[in-house]
């Protein structure tokens, strides 16, 4: 009974050392700031892993304390630290290392050099081991009493125990600001990634895609001409927070390179900060993860990314059923997570004068709705499995994209039936925020960050140049107590002129370097924007839009290319020869800020990026 005794005991103190070991290595980087995971605060999840490492250790040392037993049958000395030593290790090491192999990987385990990295780390536990056993027999650790060694093992119990109750009490704790006034609104800015317009409901779509939205529409103030300045996330985003165009914020996502959002610019959040607002968000794009800058100026924020939810403790923890796992689906995490964890904020805010960002990754390819949603707009033939399939290895391969028009009308089904369950989910955040408004004012801004294409210029997706199925945007801005409802904007309304018009709304103060331009007064009835020009940048061209007139700069042939937007051929006509002069001024302008942005781009420096970005990025087809 005393080696079993002492087994015990060291196992729990070797799990407890364990436990706490694995959490720092493996997923602090969840945490930034007073981020929280799966609902869970930074606290809790401490209190979780030593949890598990306590009771880890608890089972090994009873496993343990048998061979112990049997080891001292035949040897004097019962040197269990040793076992302990190595077993804890290689333990750690190889659930670090594991949890990073694919099940593909692991099928040719034997054939790759991963074989060699596991035998290694075996050598080097049990070299350890056998370093561990020498030193605990010269300096007496083996005699240790067994009351002793029971002595720490309720400490190491005590001390999780502790970490519990103080998990248990902990909120979330976000800061209150204090501020002269008490009239501010709460802003809501709701973000549906590569949503169209014209696949809404709410902008005259035939299909009743965005009934929640719709409604929102109809009681707000809705933009018909609204545009994004990038058609991915990584170059629009930036600019939606800083109201800076994508080349002037700096932030660049492209391959496996990135350089972050410099901290130096002030972003919605952050201006808001300022103001006295709690910030918070739930990121779901693999571009708004921290370090990409993204999360600046929030107090809290939940980036549910899958790679995260993918971290061996936290599998075993969804099996036992400890946490609750959210719901992801091939582009990330369902609407139903993401608005699960906006409205666990909005519960923690609700009290005082909050912003809340919100990024929905449903609408974003590829378009796989579930079974209650597939069939919703036609059957489900050919399935929407299949047909991502088939149209990613095109879009990999840079293939001619072959769809006839039954396959091409099957993947708009697809794409139209995830908006509605999109929309259906969200319906649940506006239900609260409409409860809300009636106690304290509560402001809604609804958009998207860029659009798709279906091979209305030979492409899917959104790969093409800036065409304006990729940059035209949605924009909805509920506000019931300061505009009429049914109110439309018809003029050109850009992203960064976003962080403005909340400044307006809010009373916070507008950085000195924000480009864009309040649309407070055009929701107003003003129509003097009509002189507004948008920039918008993709990884090989720059365009500029004046409304009627487009221009497109192409990277690869240094050739200009002028469209009429309100003519019948829109971009499939280049008319350039026709009209001379608008041809040369808007050249001018375009020239200018390509010079602009070239000599700010030789001041600046790219990184890689973590293998875990690289990979999540090659799946959702950004990276070859």
């Amino acid at each position: 009974m005393t080696i079993l005794a002492r087994h015990v005991a060291m196992g729990i103190i070797f799990g407890a050392l364990f436990g706490a070991a694995y959490f720092f290595l493996e997923p602090v980087h969840a945490f930034r700031g007073r981020s929280m995971f799966l609902g869970v605060t930074f606290t809790r999840m401490l209190s979780i892993y030593l949890t598990f490492g306590v009771a880890t250790g608890a089972i090994a040392g009873v496993l343990l304390g048998s061979t112990g037993a049997v080891i001292a049958r035949f040897r004097k000395l019962p040197q269990y630290l040793a076992i302990y030593a190595a077993g804890s290790v290689t333990l750690l090491a190889l659930m670090l290392r594991l949890q990073a192999w694919t099940v593909a990987q692991l099928k040719t385990i034997a054939r790759s050099s991963e074989l060699v990295w596991v035998a290694a780390i075996f050598l080097a536990g049990a070299a350890l081991g056998v370093i561990v056993s020498r030193l605990s027999a010269k300096a007496g650790w083996t005699e240790i009493k067994p009351r002793v060694l029971g002595a720490l093992a309720v400490v190491a119990v005590v001390v999780t125990v502790a970490a519990h109750a103080i998990a248990s009490r902990q909120e979330n704790h976000l800061p209150t600001r204090s501020d002269p006034t008490d009239d501010r609104p709460n802003v809501v800015f709701v973000l549906l990634d590569a949503l169209r317009p014209d696949h809404m409901s709410a902008y005259g779509y035939h299909r009743e895609t965005t009934p929640a939205m719709d409604r929102m529409a109809r009681e707000g103030v809705v933009f018909s001409n609204a545009v994004s300045h990038g058609n991915r996330t990584i170059l629009s985003m930036p600019a939606v927070f800083t109201s800076l165009y994508p080349s002037i914020n700096g932030a660049i996502g492209r391959g496996q390179l990135m350089r972050p959002l410099p901290e130096r610019w002030t972003t919605i959040a952050e201006m808001l900060q300022q103001r006295g607002y709690t910030t918070t968000a739930v990121m779901s794009n693999i571009f708004l993860k921290s370090q990409f800058g993204m999360t600046q100026g929030f107090d809290g924020t939940e980036e549910m990314l899958r790679g995260r939810y993918q971290l061996g403790l936290m599998k075993l923890l969804r099996k036992l059923r400890f946490i609750d796992a959210p719901e992801f689906n091939a582009s990330g995490p369902s609407a139903t997570a993401v608005t699960d964890a906006a409205l666990r904020w909005f519960e923690k805010t609700r009290n005082r004068p909050f912003f809340l960002y919100v990024h929905y990754m449903d609408t974003h390819h590829p378009y796989i709705p579930s079974k209650e949603y597939e069939a919703m707009f036609g059957p489900a033939e050919p399935d929407a499995a299949s047909m991502f399939r088939k149209t990613s290895q095109l879009v990999k391969l840079g293939q001619p994209i072959d769809l006839d028009s039954s396959e091409l009308q099957k993947l708009k089904d697809y794409y139209d039936a995830r908006i509605r369950y999109a929309d259906d989910q969200i319906s649940g955040l506006l239900n609260a925020v409409r409860e809300l408004s009636s106690k304290r004012e509560t402001i809604v801004i609804i958009t998207s960050d860029h659009g798709d294409e279906f091979l209305e210029h030979g492409r899917l997706y959104h790969t093409n140049l800036l065409i304006e199925e990729l940059i035209r945007v949605p924009l909805i801005v509920w506000a019931p107590r300061r505009f009429g409802p049914g109110t439309t904007v018809d003029g050109l309304a850009r992203h960064i002129d976003l962080l403005p018009t909340i400044a307006d709304l809010t009373g916070a103060e507008v950085p000195d370097e924000a480009m864009g331009t309040s649309l407070v007064s055009r929701m107003n009835g003003d129509t003097s924007g009509s002189g507004v020009r948008s920039f918008a940048e993709g990884d090989y061209c720059v365009s500029l839009t004046d409304g009627r007139w487009k221009m497109m700069h192409v990277d690869s042939t240094d050739a200009y290319h002028l469209y009429d937007l309100l003519s019948a051929e829109g971009e499939h006509r280049d008319v350039t020869a026709l009209r001379p002069e608008k041809f040369a001024e808007m050249k001018e302008h375009l020239d200018t800020y390509l010079q602009e942005i070239e000599t700010i781009e030789h001041e600046r420096q790219t990184h890689l990026l973590d293998p875990d970005s690289i990979k999540e990025l090659r799946d959702l087809g950004y990276i070859k």
